[in-house]
């Protein structure tokens, strides 16, 4: 019974959401960023070498940032109840200010985020497949913005695509309907945005804190400007590389499924059991330290290593044949290992 109660109370611990240790998390990821963007170069630059070693190590905690953005985004960073003084919840504003320290306005991720999460694996978002029907000039354009978007393309649309909706209304709608095809992942999201008055409003403001903040730290940086530009590059590679590796090469037309992938415990509370992303989808709402746990009581296995997945999205788009057959050897696999148990 002592036993019992024990896993209980765990199970519960982990559900509820530890809104200290959130605050934590965010105020050091907001204290790294105001470091590398302002207060290291009023500090005065060390030698090149150096500095630039300091602000990569800086970026290289892009992805932990993202996860800590991603929390609020399912409103399980901090309270939600809505603050009379600042007219938002305090889940709401910290996730504003993570998203002017990752460059993105919060409004525009998170609405990009649930969209992701309602057309998952349909026919509207397949990045990785290939159809067997298009020509050979639209293949190697499809190859062209696959790996474009892989390899830092995606963190850039996070970065621009806020600026073109501050533009009048119908001149942004013109310009990114020339950028997504009509009833696009893309577009649903946007179409979200522009339901709502306030998001869009919300994005325009925190787009112009977010210019005013890049534009002065580079104006810090001085010569230095291209140590910045790294730090940005660093983080648009890394943002965008480890973004879908989650859904590739996964079954088509399941919104609820994403791959559990195995990491160093470490490396997955720093990016707060991001890898346990199949739970994820499963139950959005629960908070990152629950996703292990339903892992672990369901007795679920991993279907691939996280260095393993993210290596396998260089192989490119896939045919459905090439989608099918890998699928099955993962299938198979997994079956192999839970026999082994």
């Amino acid at each position: 019974m002592s036993n019992r109660s024990s896993a209980s109370r765990s199970v519960i611990h982990a559900v509820a959401v530890s809104y200290p240790l959130n605050a934590v998390m965010c105020l050091a990821h907001v204290a790294l960023n105001v470091f590398v963007l302002f207060a290291f170069p009023l500090m005065g630059l060390p030698r090149p070498a150096i500095a630039l070693c300091v602000v990569l190590a800086v970026s290289l905690t892009s992805n932990s940032l993202f996860s800590v953005f991603h929390e609020a985004i399912h409103r399980s960073l901090g309270p939600t109840t809505r603050v009379p003084v600042i007219g938002i919840s305090f889940n709401d504003l910290m996730g504003r200010v993570i998203g002017i320290c990752f460059g993105s306005p919060f409004h525009f991720v998170a609405s990009a985020h649930i969209t992701h999460h309602s057309v998952n694996r349909t026919h509207v978002e397949h990045p990785d497949l290939l159809e067997d029907a298009i020509g050979s000039k639209e293949r190697r354009s499809f190859f062209l913005g696959y790996y474009f978007f892989l390899l830092g393309g995606l963190y850039q649309a996070e970065l621009l695509v806020p600026l073109v909706l501050c533009l009048p209304r119908k001149a942004a709608q013109w310009l990114l309907a020339r950028a997504f095809p009509a009833d696009s992942m893309p577009d649903q999201a946007l179409r979200r945005i522009y339901r709502s008055r306030y998001d869009l409003r919300a994005i325009r403001l925190d787009e112009m804190v977010i210019v005013i903040t890049i534009g002065l730290s580079a104006a810090l940086y001085g010569p230095y400007w291209w140590i910045l530009l790294c730090h940005f590059a660093v983080r648009a590679f890394l943002i965008s590389f480890l973004d879908y590796l989650y859904h590739y090469a996964s079954p088509l037309g399941d919104r609820l499924h994403g791959y559990n992938l195995r990491l160093p415990k470490v490396l997955s509370v720093a990016i707060l059991n991001f890898n346990y992303h199949g739970i994820h989808h499963r139950f959005p709402s629960l908070p990152w330290r629950a996703l292990r746990h339903v892992f672990n009581d369901e007795a679920l296995v991993f279907d691939n290593h996280y260095v393993a997945q993210a290596v396998l999205q260089l192989k490119g788009p896939l045919t459905r044949d090439a989608l099918q057959k890998l699928m099955d050897r993962r299938t198979e696999s997994r079956r192999e290992i839970a026999l082994e148990r």
